[in-house]
């Protein structure tokens, strides 16, 4: 059984290495930075995680699979498929708005280690997410005209795209409208407003209420 101080020490380090490579990414970041961050010496820190491939890997699969799982836990509760897309914007928004490095560094980083991610999806906790169940919601939503004929993956993707942009297109908004943090929060409030209404407009059967 691992003692209690190996327990600290290594959540200690995840911690600062998540924090790290966060905001410098993996090419950005040193061993050394990690330490720093954590407090730590650079020998206790190879103790626990000998090289930074290893760390990074270990912080990369668990950023994906979180972000995931948020995604799909959100899409088996039992309410109308339209409400279960604004509660994933609603989240992912909520999420991006408190970790604010996290859309940049899953885009920039899954780029680099698409062919990583592939193998972890096929052969890790990656592999057990529902796919499956979330594309029969879509369709047998259309079956049913629930929502207008649409095709799954246009669906998720078009749902992931809203939730995503704003955050990655962050520096751009906030130069082109002259917003600082509190402007750029409130700028999401209206955007998220915005994009429920559009998405509950399109997907709605002409012969309903939107």
């Amino acid at each position: 059984m691992p003692k209690s101080t190996d327990i600290g020490s290594e959540a200690l380090i995840l911690a600062a290495a998540r924090q790290v490579f966060l905001k410098q990414g993996y090419s950005g970041t040193r061993m050394q930075d990690i330490a720093e961050e954590a407090g730590i010496n650079k020998a206790l820190l190879h103790y626990y995680f000998r090289s930074k491939d290893k760390l990074f890997n270990h912080i990369l699969e668990k950023e994906v699979l979180d972000f995931l799982s948020t995604y799909a836990s959100l899409w088996l509760e039992p309410k109308p498929l339209i409400d279960k897309l604004e509660a994933i914007m609603d989240q992912e928004a909520k999420r991006f708005l408190s970790a604010p490095h996290i859309p940049m560094f899953l885009m920039h980083e899954l780029s680099q280690t698409a062919d990583l991610l592939q193998q972890k999806m096929v052969s890790g906790p990656l592999q057990n997410l529902p796919r499956r169940a979330i594309v029969k919601q879509i369709e047998d939503a259309v079956a049913t005209q629930e929502i207008r004929p649409i095709e799954p993956a246009q669906l998720l993707v078009m749902t992931l795209s809203m939730a995503l942009f704003p955050f990655l297109a962050k520096p751009i908004i906030q130069f082109m409208l002259d917003i600082d943090e509190d402007g750029f929060e409130q700028f999401i409030a209206q955007q998220l407003a915005v994009s429920k209404t559009m998405l509950r407009n399109h997907l709605t059967p002409t012969n309903q209420p939107a």
